[in-house]
């Protein structure tokens, strides 16, 4: 090598001699600013692969030095892409899944804002099915089978609606006192109406309204405007790139609904009951109300629809449209996961903010003590002694069903019968279709306050301070339970346990099998008006105002809920949260594991709360007020397949 060509030996003329001549050196006519180009078009001196990385640091830095800032800025475009390696493209897939698998929900929606290709890989259905079970989250199994099973050409082109028509009244709160025993049947109102004014009734306020909290205005789908929570945050992070409803705001006061809408259902709202009931139907519905002075007489009444016995969780509609949210690209129907957790991420913030629709069910003629629901129908028992059945799309009420001689107080049904309870002592059992008295079980001394049922045995608490357990088969008395020194209000059992609370301030444990006590709960200052058990954890409500959670296995007591006014009279929990109902007149929704205030429900009943139920998208709730409460959270949320 001629020393003169050495690297070390290299003058800074020389250097300069030599970048001019490469800067003048003329270009080809198809150059283009992509880097491969230039790579090929342009071969490095090898003096320059020669020297040290610190000299060509050194001579890159001089001779950009010698370019104008508009070229130093064209390189820096073309350089700028070396820095940046998407290493998720490069990978296979699967392995890009895999790695993905790992983000929460939140995240995942920011990395579908990264590229076309990351919004593609962070999108798959596999992904969001992991996220949407790994929340406790379920889907209607039944209805996604059918929708992937039945071939297109069978599928109809009809809407796949969710009808919802509710009624909005402005609540007010009473002071009303509270007793040990919780004996219901203590409440007397005079108001009587006949069958004609409960429909005018029905008819007059059947209007629709929406309840936001707090604000104003509100928006229906989660938005990020800097100032929200982190589930929030989560909410408008994996909305990215989804089209869906419009994020409107809606001002309260403009709202005006007819009382009747097509809405997001499996169907519409049915015809007036003259045009959609049978004529017997329709003799039944307007038999006089005469016979309300003759409680014992058993009106004829023809089998209820057939829809309304089918088990909920078995219903799915005939038909199935293509759902432009559930399809590939070639038109084929698919699960889009994504669409699912978002929509039911929706329903979980109308729950803690408390976004709800609500609808008012007039039609008993004094209050409300039970009430009971599924996908089809309501079942409800009042003081005047009947038992009502729903159609809970219509708001209609079908059937009324006569037999107890007082205030039916308590009552639980199944696809096949009804069991209920009354001030009259007697337990009656049902046939669900007819409304046919299949057996009475006496036994109770005093009004029966609470029962459940299982395929093998039925469960009754009284007034008397008893716990009953009997045959379902034959409707004889196993054993009798005795421990309370008051009135036994509430009764709940599970596998081999029966679970009851009493005015006495207690809860008993008791082994069903032998009717064993084999532990007693403390806790409560005054007397326990309701309770509900899963086989590990115990939440009771009292009239001390508060709500307790006990531990079954160790007796401990975990919580306590303190926030309502008056005498908690019912509660509902499940994994996320508890329901509760109170004479306060008001419903509150808690975070079961934080035992956080997620949403206070005032604009509803008028006067004592005395039973809820809910489940995934709503509560129903009725009262000493005569009305049954629907408060729906499904609004502007697409159930199709999450319940």
């Amino acid at each position: 090598m001629n020393i003169e060509n050495h690297p070390a030996c290299i003058s800074e003329t020389v250097i300069e001699e030599r970048v001019t001549t490469f800067l003048e050196s003329p270009t080809d006519e198809g150059y283009n600013d992509g880097y491969e180009e230039v790579k090929h078009e342009f071969e490095i001196p090898s003096w320059i692969t020669s020297l040290s990385e610190e000299q060509r640091i050194e001579f890159a830095f001089q001779l950009l030095l010698t370019l104008p800032t508009p070229k130093i800025a064209q390189l820096h475009n073309r350089l700028s892409p070396l820095f940046h390696r998407d290493f998720l493209s490069l990978l296979p897939y699967e392995l890009a899944i895999h790695i993905l698998s790992f983000l929460d929900a939140r995240t995942l929606g920011r990395a579908a804002c990264v590229s076309k290709q990351w919004r593609k890989v962070s999108s798959d259905g596999s992904l969001w099915r992991n996220l949407f079970f790994k929340n406790g989250w379920t889907v209607n199994t039944k209805m996604v089978e059918l929708y992937l099973q039945t071939p297109i050409c069978n599928r109809s082109n009809s809407p796949f609606n969710r009808g919802k028509n509710p009624d909005q009244t402005i609540s007010t709160q009473q002071q009303l006192g509270a007793d040990e025993d919780y004996e219901l049947d203590d409440i007397h109102d005079d108001l009587i109406e006949s069958d004609q004014d409960l429909n005018s009734q029905y008819n007059n306020e059947n209007s629709q309204s929406f309840h936001y909290p707090s604000t104003y205005q509100v928006n229906l789908l989660p938005t990020n405007d800097g100032s929200g929570s982190q589930q929030e945050d989560l909410n408008s992070d994996i909305w990215n790139g989804v089209s869906s409803h419009s994020r409107t705001k809606i001002n309260q006061s403009s709202i005006n609904i007819p009382s009747a809408i097509p809405s997001t259902s499996l169907s519409t709202v049915s015809a007036p009951i003259s045009d959609r009931s049978s004529s017997a139907d329709n003799q039944f519905i307007r038999r006089s109300t005469s016979l309300l002075h003759h409680p014992t007489t058993q009106l004829p009444s023809p089998p209820l629809p057939s829809h309304f016995l089918i088990p909920p969780s078995a219903y799915v509609p005939y038909n199935l449209p293509i759902l432009p949210m559930h399809q590939n690209e070639s038109g084929q129907p698919v699960i889009n996961w994504k669409y699912l957790y978002q929509q039911r991420s929706l329903l979980e913030h109308h729950w803690r903010k408390g976004i709800y629709s609500i609808r008012k069910l007039p039609g008993h003629t004094e209050s409300i003590y039970c009430v009971q629901f599924d996908e089809h129908k309501i079942i409800s028992g009042s003081r005047d002694d009947t038992i009502k059945i729903w159609d809970i799309k219509t708001g209609y009420c079908i059937r009324t069903y006569r037999g107890h001689r007082q205030s039916v107080l308590c009552l639980q049904y199944d696809d096949d019968i009804i069991v209920s309870g009354s001030s009259d002592a007697t337990i009656i059992i049902w046939n669900l279709a007819t409304g046919e008295i299949i057996r009475t079980l006496e036994g109770h001394s005093e009004s029966v306050l609470n029962l459940r049922f299982n395929e093998n045995h039925i469960v009754s608490c009284s007034k008397d301070r008893t716990v009953r357990i009997w045959r379902r088969e034959t409707g004889s008395c196993l054993r009798v339970l005795c421990g309370h020194r008051a009135a036994v209000n509430a009764i709940q059992f599970k596998d081999d346990y029966v679970v009851s609370a009493s005015g006495d301030r207690t809860i008993k444990l008791w082994s069903l099998a032998s009717g064993q006590c084999l532990r007693t709960f403390d806790g409560h200052s005054r007397g326990i008006a309701c309770i509900q058990f899963d086989g590990n954890i115990i939440i009771s409500g009292s009239s001390d105002k508060t709500i307790k959670v006990f531990d079954v296995h160790t007796g401990a007591c975990l919580s306590t809920l303190a926030g309502h006014t008056d005498l908690v009279r019912t509660l509902q929990f499940d994994k996320n949260r508890i329901v509760s109902g109170s004479y306060d007149e008001t419903l509150r929704v808690w975070d079961l594991k934080t035992g956080e205030l997620q949403s206070n429900l005032i604009h509803g009943h008028t006067s004592r709360v005395f039973k809820l139920q809910f489940n995934t998208t709503k509560i129903i709730s009725c009262s000493q007020d005569q009305k049954i409460i629907i408060w729906d959270f499904a609004h502007n949320v697409d159930t199709t397949f999450l319940v």
